[in-house]
């Protein structure tokens, strides 16, 4: 893991419930009592880290968006499952939210879910965006998990919030930024365009005009519907916060982009009455060839994707995410860069956080590891490793690389008395590290944490368990021994006496020697985080919306 970044006193596999993170039932604005008889009416369907690791966004199946600041353990920003368009109706998504994808600066969020057409991209920097978060305070905190005793004795997370009117914050809480732009409450709808894909050559287009910088209205939340309903993978692209790939449930992979200011609407309508469309370029699949999910390079320049037939297919879309920002009427298509066979039907892809390996979730209950450059160079001799439970060979809901990609974790359900399970291996040699048991809910989705020893586990019940690891004491000291029980310690007459002027003098001296002048002034970046296109300024952070936190 980032030494850097890690405590040295405690383990790199997280090992218990370290806390629980809860959205309250008040909160999900549930459209009806009948729909709340379902014991997973606010189950928390998917989790997503921003790049940092600062905010953990969590998607309800009531469609509700939480986004958690995971240093307090406390609630950002709120973004409800129902929305205002600008003629006043009403937007609901009885899907939930199944995708949550953040943005590479945490500036912009895309969300969706699997059967709607209807795609979310908030705008995390508007003043007025988010609902306000009232009333929530930091969950309990425990170091004990489920494989203690006393764990199912007591209810999780519920004694934990405090529903106080003191900790209501006040409407002044958001910031009034001073700006020449009317923000807005209402959601933008904007409309989709296909753009056809040729192999001929196209001649240069000029660049796409993105509007003018008069007075322009700015909306929190913009949304598009793409040609056919989502079946799989959803995801923002790790350079541009307008752009994004989706796996359509016709088996076809799609890219889709929008204007950079989409979220901007000008008050005074153009002269050529141009209007701000969402375009959207199919990569791959089809009837012939179904895509079941797919992935952005760490970079962006190429796309992963698995077929149900069995392959792991490249694509070199550099060149084509350029024309997208032309107004050209056709454009390149992909280069294919590589196809292997994988044997077997992959439903859920993942690509490591430094690019150099791919993780399929196959159809045979396995994940199957591969290294990116061996896939590009095309070598026929290599095979994947395998992860798999050898007992129950039950199938994995989900996956996930740890921050360095030196860990893998698979969440199961149903293998022992309905809880989940998490299997945590080492991705170099394969070797099972740990077998955790959680609660008695089912498991929807992980996420380890991209810079520390944490993983978030979404559960049907609606809470998000933070698994973490214990302190390691032996790393105090080289001979360190913990005790299984506190005893007296008897000091001899002698043992910290200081005898001499001599002794004391020479102990000075050499203190003096190897003291150094500490600098607190110099800020020095994070090498986790080191990037020529990231300045440390352009990151964005949530306000605190809090009048009292509670610990």
């Amino acid at each position: 893991m980032n030494l850097e970044l890690l405590d040295p006193f405690r383990r790199q596999i997280p090992d218990r419930v370290d806390s629980t993170l809860n959205l309250p039932s008040a909160l999900h604005k549930a459209p009806s009592k009948s729909e709340q008889t379902d014991p997973e009416w606010k189950a928390a369907f998917h989790l997503a880290f921003n790049r940092r690791g600062t905010y953990l966004a969590v998607g309800h199946a009531t469609g509700t968006v939480a986004v958690h600041d995971f240093l307090s353990r406390t609630l950002s920003a709120i973004y409800p499952h129902q929305t205002k368009e600008e003629n006043e109706e009403e937007i609901k998504y009885s899907n939930g939210a199944t995708s949550v994808s953040w943005a590479r600066r945490s500036r912009s969020l895309l969300v969706g879910a699997v059967g709607d057409r209807q795609v979310r991209l908030f705008d995390t920097t508007h003043p007025v965006g988010p609902e306000e978060c009232c009333f929530v305070t930091p969950t309990n905190t425990h170091d004990k998990g489920d494989n203690d005793d006393d764990q199912d004795e007591k209810p999780r997370g519920r004694g934990s919030l405090s529903h106080s009117a003191a900790d209501k914050p006040s409407i002044a809480a958001f910031r009034n930024p001073q700006s020449d732009a009317t923000y807005a409450k209402t959601v933008r709808r904007v409309c989709t365009k296909r753009i056809k894909t040729t192999t001929d050559e196209i001649p240069d287009a000029p660049d796409q005009d993105e509007g003018s910088e008069g007075a322009t209205e700015r909306f929190p939340i913009v949304i598009f519907e793409l040609p056919e309903t989502i079946g799989g993978s959803l995801q923002i692209h790790p350079k541009d916060n307008t752009t994004g790939l989706a796996v359509l449930s016709t088996g076809e992979l799609v890219v889709f982009r929008t204007p950079n200011n989409i979220w901007r609407k000008e008050l005074v309508k153009r002269d050529d009455g141009a209007e701000a469309v969402c375009k959207v370029v199919s990569l791959w699949g089809g009837k012939d060839d179904q895509v079941t999910c797919a992935t952005f390079s760490n970079v962006g320049d190429r796309v992963y994707l698995a077929t149900k037939s069995g392959y792991l297919i490249g694509l070199e879309i550099g060149h084509l995410l350029y024309c997208m920002t032309t107004t050209a009427d056709l454009i390149p298509e992909a280069e294919p860069i590589f196809r292997r066979s994988t044997s077997y039907t992959a439903w859920h892809m993942l690509l490591s956080r430094n690019g150099k390996h791919i993780l399929l979730n196959c159809s045979d209950g396995a994940l199957r590891l591969y290294v990116t450059s061996d896939c590009v160079e095309d070598k026929t001799d290599v095979k994947p490793k395998v992860f798999q439970d050898i007992v129950s060979k039950e199938p994995f809901v989900c996956c996930d690389f740890s921050g360095d990609g030196e860990f893998i974790v698979g969440g199961c359900n149903g293998t022992r008395d309905d809880k989940y399970q998490l299997f945590l291996w080492n991705a170099a040699t394969g070797a099972l590290m740990d077998q955790l048991t959680g609660p008695l809910v089912s498991l929807y989705s992980v996420a380890w944490h991209p810079t520390r020893s944490f993983i978030a586990v979404a559960t049907s019940d609606g809470l998000v368990d933070i698994w973490g690891p214990r302190m390691d004491w032996t790393a105090f000291a080289p001979d360190f021994q913990a005790l299984p029980m506190n005893c007296e310690y008897v000091e001899h007459e002698d043992e910290f006496d200081v005898t001499g002027d001599d002794t004391v003098k020479k102990r000075c001296a050499k203190e003096d020697e190897t003291s150094n002048e500490i600098d607190v002034t110099t800020i020095e970046p994070v090498p986790v985080f080191a990037s020529d296109s990231e300045p440390e300024t352009e990151i964005f952070t949530f306000e605190s919306k809090m009048n009292n936190l509670m610990f």
